[in-house]
């Protein structure tokens, strides 16, 4: 969504391609008839031996598992392929987004005022792709060491943090009302809400510090488990909505300047 924004010659035409890029998200669907097929499959031929024992070991690997398993060899190996050429090319585009907006956020390029050369913008461009690079990383190590080993719930949680401010961006742009200021502390709360209703930034902290557990234990929204890890008691999917409220009603009733730095006023 970021490249398609920076591709756009107006703010029109970046509001319809973030519109339209919307919509496409529905083929994401998609990817829940997979893992529905792949139950129904297993139903009807239930695995045996080694392989029951790896995908009982781990839920994310039923899919590799029935690919090499199931597919014939030429097949399967086009498939593997095609998921390690998905994955390296979200990858790069997840770096290159992260880098143009970094480097938007710095030069401003938008108020016409760059004082660098394009050499030196392609290269400060490239120092932030390995920077975010390594903060990527990172935050990779930070998960393994909290044991988040369920990719795929970890992957549709973040957007419990991300969607509901998001949307409550878009919507109050639209609107033509809405603050910078409470958009943004609306945006903290929800974020501060998020953290404390999932497990991932507690579960990242108790794994540096164990002694953090009991802690977290005792808050209203966990519970400790059999295995004495953190377990949440409350629904996460239904953080955004909620998210979405906060933000925007921050956003529209807190005072503060709409105005975009740098632009004149009226």
């Amino acid at each position: 969504n970021a490249q398609r924004m920076f591709c756009c010659r107006s703010a029109s035409a970046a509001r319809k391609a973030i519109i339209f890029s919307s919509v496409g998200q529905l083929l994401t669907l998609l990817m829940m008839m997979v893992g529905a097929a792949l139950w129904v499959f297993y139903q009807v031929n239930p695995p045996e031996g080694t392989v029951a024992a790896t995908m009982a070991e781990k839920n994310d690997y039923v899919f590799p598992v029935w690919i090499v398993t199931q597919l014939p060899p030429g097949v399967s190996g086009l498939v593997l392929a095609g998921i390690f050429a998905a994955s390296v090319s979200s990858l790069d585009s997840i770096l290159a987004a992260l880098s143009q907006t970094t480097l938007s956020l710095i030069h401003k390029p938008e108020q016409g005022n760059v004082r660098v050369d394009q050499k030196t913008l392609v290269f400060h461009s490239r120092l932030l792709v390995v920077g975010w690079g390594i903060a990527l990383v990172g935050f990779t190590l930070l998960l393994n060491m909290a044991n988040q080993s369920k990719l795929i719930s970890l992957a549709f949680g973040m957007t419990a943090y991300t969607v509901g401010p998001m949307l409550a961006m878009f919507i109050a742009s639209m609107m033509g009302k809405g603050t910078f200021r409470g958009l943004l502390v609306g945006s903290v709360i929800s974020f501060i809400l998020t953290m404390f209703i999932r497990t991932d930034v507690v579960g990242i902290i108790s794994g540096i510090v164990p002694a953090t557990t009991a802690f977290f234990a005792r808050l209203p929204t966990f519970t400790l488990n059999d295995d004495g890890g953190l377990e949440s008691v409350f629904c996460y999917v239904w953080m955004w909505p909620l998210s979405f409220f906060i933000t925007l009603l921050c956003g529209l009733f807190m005072r503060g300047d709409s105005r975009p730095r740098g632009a004149a006023p009226q």
